[in-house]
């Protein structure tokens, strides 16, 4: 995601000119940056990974079986690091896979949820502005797990923050869809 925002930025620094010839060498020297593994977009029933490097798009919903999930969202979230069991969940026992930033969820052997808390998948934006640019957010007014919000109409899956504290310079600290193992 962030190699491929940087794009223009290098097509713009390829199309300067040089202030001097010792700059230009220097520039012809330095490492050029991995690609980032590719984006994905977080949504109310499942992931979807977009059409990138000329591959089509990967829709992955809720409902999908653990190995296909796991192997369609290989090149986009990167290794497993770990393979859990929570068996003390409200919703019944949750089996996990556990990326850098994201856990995905999975019942009876099928994608039923994610919860994000890091890396790329959680937006960097105050709540006001997150608010603004989803069209607005609903606040779940009797959470004991904070200031909790969702986009989504009620009774239509929905993705849930939650902030690190009130007011509308907040940042999202959790995000999740779908089936998880939240203590109330």
């Amino acid at each position: 995601m962030k190699w491929i925002a940087a794009l223009p930025l290098f097509a713009l620094l390829a199309c300067s000119p040089a202030a001097d010839e010792g700059a230009a060498e220097e520039a012809a020297v330095a490492p050029v940056p991995e690609p980032a593994k590719p984006s994905v977009n977080l949504d109310a029933t499942g992931i979807t990974v977009p059409a990138q490097d000329g591959q089509a798009a990967v829709q992955v919903a809720f409902g999908t079986e653990r190995g296909q999930v796991e192997d369609a969202l290989a090149s986009a979230l990167g290794s497993i690091k770990e393979r859990a069991s929570q068996s003390e969940c409200p919703a019944g026992v949750i089996s996990t896979t556990v990326y850098d930033g994201i856990v995905l969820n999975f019942q009876g052997g099928n994608f039923v949820g994610w919860m994000a808390s890091g890396g790329d998948y959680v937006p960097d934006l105050p709540r006001a502005e997150l608010a603004e640019a989803a069209g607005g957010l609903t606040e779940v007014t009797d959470s004991t797990l904070g200031a909790e919000f969702y986009l989504g109409k009620e009774g239509d899956p929905v993705i849930s923050f939650l902030f690190d504290s009130d007011g509308d310079t907040a940042k999202v600290s959790r995000l999740w869809a779908g089936t998880n193992c939240i203590l109330r």
